[in-house]
């Protein structure tokens, strides 16, 4: 299913190739995004001498890696559906 390109939806960002949405990709781009701003702030921190901001980047950076293993498991539930299909 291709899209057109020049047309671009926050929404699409959320769905699979059938159009419903992704529970995993959903989860998975909202922990990126925390994780991401989490990052932000323990380097701030850092930079600022708070106490424990090595601790906290550590908890991160698991964060970071489920997100990327929710958004990776979508993509390979929808590579097993096409191939499924074009059995």
């Amino acid at each position: 299913m291709l899209s057109n390109i020049k047309k671009f939806s926050i929404k699409e960002m959320f769905n699979n190739d059938n159009g419903k949405t992704s529970g995993s990709g959903t989860v998975g781009l909202c922990l990126a995004g925390a994780g991401i701003l989490g990052v932000l702030a323990c380097i701030w921190g850092y930079l600022n001498e708070v106490a424990y901001t090595i601790e906290m980047m550590k908890q991160l950076v698991i964060v970071i890696i489920i997100a990327g293993a929710l958004m990776g498991w979508r993509k390979h539930c929808e590579k097993e559906k096409t191939k499924t299909d074009n059995e």
